[in-house]
């Protein structure tokens, strides 16, 4: 599928789906919600210095709109998570471009990280990678594992789920031709793991205390330069944070 962005004068973004006909015919009226959305947004400006993950409504067939926040002027590249009745997921690409917005606040699932921004947290908490020296290879399995830490470098105990899940983590390559939405369970939507296995609870594992560390199973697919975003939540809020990646 390929998707047409536009903004209004208001802020509102809209994105008009569209089927190329390139490999047969595909549905454009079989979405499904996938951790309660029936899309998710990702945002990125051509740096990646700035990240918004955001959750359109479906207005109507094919056509999905939200009302921006605040933007500042420039170029941004958009990235939309989307899930067939089938269980097949897709991810269309669009962008805009701007003489800077002034939006609305972000509410609900929705959020934002920026570079130069106080950290998320009012405490100091952040996120640590854990990880050892071994090299990143392309095309190998790696866990990458996380852990919320407070301002003394002790791991918190109140992390809480994030639509559904104890984390989701977006891996990018710098150029943007590589871009992966991963949960602690892979990368596969929960929605098409709930039609492979609907007898399965799939958060039932996620429903006790959360530990203040979380994984991701990925593999890059080539080699290059990479940022990897990682957001959970903690009393109501997400925290996000942004690492960088050389794989070979």
């Amino acid at each position: 599928l390929t998707a047409a962005a536009g903004v209004t004068p208001d802020a509102n973004l809209r994105l008009t789906l569209r089927d190329p006909g390139w490999i047969g015919s595909r549905r454009l009226d079989d979405f499904i919600p996938d951790h309660g959305h029936p899309m998710h947004l990702f945002m990125v400006s051509p740096e990646l210095d700035r990240l918004w993950h955001l959750h359109p409504r479906e207005s109507a067939t094919a056509t999905f709109e939200h009302q921006l926040p605040d933007l500042p002027a420039g170029r941004y590249e958009l990235f939309g998570d989307l899930i067939h009745a089938t269980g097949v997921s897709e991810t269309v690409t669009a962008t805009i471009e701007t003489n800077g917005l002034k939006g609305s606040t972000l509410s609900g699932d929705d959020s934002a990280w920026s570079g130069d921004a106080a950290p998320d947290s009012s405490d100091g908490a952040r996120i640590a990678w854990l990880r050892d020296d071994s090299a990143l290879v392309a095309r190998r399995l790696t866990l990458f594992t996380f852990r919320v830490d407070d301002v003394n470098g002790r791991p918190i105990q109140d992390l809480e789920l994030y639509m559904g899940m104890p984390g989701h983590a977006v891996f990018f390559r710098r150029d943007r031709r590589v871009f992966a939405h991963v949960h602690p369970s892979g990368s596969a939507p929960m929605a098409a793991m709930n039609i492979a296995m609907p007898s399965a609870t799939q958060h039932a594992r996620h429903e006790t205390a959360l530990p203040s560390t979380v994984s991701f199973p990925y593999g890059f697919p080539e080699p290059g330069a990479y940022r990897i975003f990682v957001q959970v939540k903690r009393a109501g809020r997400v925290i996000t944070g942004a690492f960088d990646a050389d794989v070979r």
